[in-house]
């Protein structure tokens, strides 16, 4: 029987599992703290062209884990690992360059990267 793609990613959820901050930040390893220049969506967008604010947003809206259902069963569809790369202060996003370019590079084969 064949999987499809959202069935391999979505993964079942335990009842007394709680997919929040705390939860994500357990999941994850240790990270260094993002040191680094902070741009605004707007002034990354104008930066890089490849990048508009729509994409950008959708990168921050998929960032985090979420819970969905499936078959009448709660299942978690993990985040894309922007939140690594963003802060949030308020209502503002401040976008790491640098983190922006070392995420986009963590899910390309290691033959696709530039050399400079």
């Amino acid at each position: 029987m064949r999987t499809t793609k959202t069935e391999q990613v979505l993964k079942p959820v335990r009842e007394d599992s709680h997919v929040g901050p705390s939860a994500q930040r357990d999941s994850l390893p240790p990270q260094a703290p993002v040191i680094g220049p902070f741009f605004t969506l707007q002034q990354i967008a104008e930066r890089h062209p490849a990048f508009s604010v729509r994409t950008l947003r959708h990168w921050i809206a998929n960032a985090a884990a979420r819970r969905a259902w499936q078959n009448r069963r709660a299942v978690i569809i993990p985040g894309n690992g922007f939140d690594r790369v963003m802060v949030r202060k308020g209502r503002r996003i401040f976008i790491n360059e640098a983190a922006l370019f070392a995420w986009l590079a963590r899910d390309s084969p290691e033959g696709d990267t530039p050399e400079k």
